[in-house]
């Protein structure tokens, strides 16, 4: 029986062609974080050591607007932040 991440994986878009076997084994490179609401997960300008699959819940993208921050977007379930500043592993 797949493990969570393994479960989760397989229902990711990302993913979905990679035969359940060999997502058992890069299961292991990844892990769960649990965020509370209003916690930064990334800021702009600053590099990932990540990638982020959003599980469930919702991250809001906020930009400073001289000094009022306004929300731009929302990323929900399946979608995934931080991955072009971890692959180019640059800002």
């Amino acid at each position: 029986m797949p493990n969570e991440i393994t479960s989760f994986l397989a229902s990711s878009p990302v993913f979905k062609e990679i035969p359940l076997d060999q997502l058992e084994e890069i299961s292991p490179l990844f892990r769960i974080e649990r965020h509370a609401a209003g916690h930064p997960v990334l800021r702009k300008g600053g590099l990932s050591e990540a990638v982020y699959f959003v599980r469930s819940g919702q991250l809001a993208v906020r930009i400073d607007r001289g000094g009022w921050k306004e929300t731009v977007a929302y990323i929900q379930p399946p979608d995934i932040s931080g991955e072009l500043s971890f692959v180019r592993r640059r800002r």
